[in-house]
């Protein structure tokens, strides 16, 4: 699993209003007693998990405040959450600590806070910097309220990613130019960058969105950005030198995992669970005393290996050639090479087929 480690990542489920994009698992929230009961409910979550922290406290390096937008919680609960995993391990202590945050749910205390807690790390959305476009996702705020949050969020921290979405129906080639060229003003250290999925029970579920075009988008991005100094590391991450999401990597190298909140995954070892999604379900069953899991699996050997190479692939350096898992799959790999490229002993999906990785992996994988 190469340099694998120990992160912890917290699900804040809540929001102002859903877009019409997301599928995760997020609610408005209507009374603060709800995040009250989901903060306690953390809390007792963390004490009965706190074997696990103990074995792997030594590996222990990332920390990723997610949601839902956390950004939400007034400065009393953002308090009292942060206290919770700064008890387990002070944050100057970590290599990484990100915290999501909504334009519109963001003030300079909230900073302050998180600055003064020890987050060394924003991942902010943008999405688009076009207003019918961010309406037409059901963002709430509107680009001069993220240019003006922004600007505030730089006063305090040095480390800033920012999310765009592409590929909206009817956004034109010029307009996401334009899109990208917000993005290189803002000069973000990193840059996520998503294509627009359709997932059922959303408000998007019966929308078509135009692939080919969405390809196009994807790598008049990745010229642009690369052109400007970014290092595209990942399928849709791009970073400055050494500003890579180290949480992120750890996902996709293998590491170990605890995460809280409701429908929150973990993954320790060759064990995988789900906390169950949702926030009234998750507060009663701490108020009982124990965790209810949406689901637990023991993953079988060929489920380890077919996840090491989806995500290995993922990553711009591909895989080790001389690695066991090369030699797993190199039959099915030989009878598709014309997608590949072998270099410096490793393994990659040659450049014009990034796009269509997902197509390629699902043919390999057993």
């Amino acid at each position: 699993m190469g340099n694998s480690f120990f992160s912890i990542y917290v699900h804040i489920p809540f929001c102002i209003k859903k877009c019409n994009y997301c599928s995760f698992y997020s609610i408005p929230f209507e009374k603060r007693e709800i995040i009250n009961d989901f903060i306690d409910s953390i809390s007792k979550e963390v004490e009965l998990r706190y074997e696990i922290i103990e074995k792997y406290f030594s590996l222990y390096k990332t920390l990723y405040f997610g949601g839902g937008t956390p950004s939400v919680l007034n400065l009393d609960e953002l308090e009292k959450l942060l206290n919770i995993f700064y008890r387990i391990k002070k944050f100057e202590d970590l290599d990484e600590v990100t915290f999501e945050l909504n334009p519109d749910t963001i003030d300079e205390n909230k900073l302050k806070l998180l600055k003064d807690y020890g987050v060394n790390r924003i991942s902010i959305g943008l999405e688009s910097s076009i207003d019918k476009y961010l309406e037409f996702l059901g963002r709430i705020y509107r680009f001069n309220t993220f240019v003006k949050k922004y600007e505030v969020v730089r006063k305090y921290f040095d480390n800033v990613n920012i999310d765009i979405i592409y590929g909206i129906p009817n956004q034109t080639e010029d307009e996401f130019i334009k899109d990208v060229l917000a993005l290189l003003n803002f000069k973000p250290e990193h840059i996520s960058a998503y294509a627009l999925e359709i997932h059922k029970e959303t408000p998007f579920e019966n929308l078509k969105v135009d692939e080919d075009l969405q390809s196009k988008f994807y790598f008049i991005l990745k010229e642009m950005l690369e052109k400007n100094g970014y290092i595209h590391y990942e399928i849709s991450n791009f970073s400055l030198p050494y500003k890579q999401s180290r949480h992120n990597i750890n996902y996709w190298i293998r590491g170990n995992y605890l995460s809280f909140g409701p429908s929150a995954c973990s993954l320790i070892e060759n064990l995988r669970w789900k906390n169950i999604s949702d926030v009234l379900l998750y507060n009663f069953s701490f108020k009982n005393g124990k965790i209810e899991l949406e689901y637990k699996e023991k993953l079988s050997e060929i489920d380890i290996m077919n996840e090491r190479l989806i995500l290995g692939l993922r990553m711009m350096n591909g895989v080790n050639i001389n690695d066991e898992l090369y030699s797993y799959y190199k039959d099915k790999i030989s009878n598709m090479i014309n997608y590949f490229e072998i270099g410096n002993e490793r393994l990659k999906i040659k450049k014009e087929y990034l796009f269509v990785s997902n197509y390629i992996l699902s043919r390999i994988i057993i």
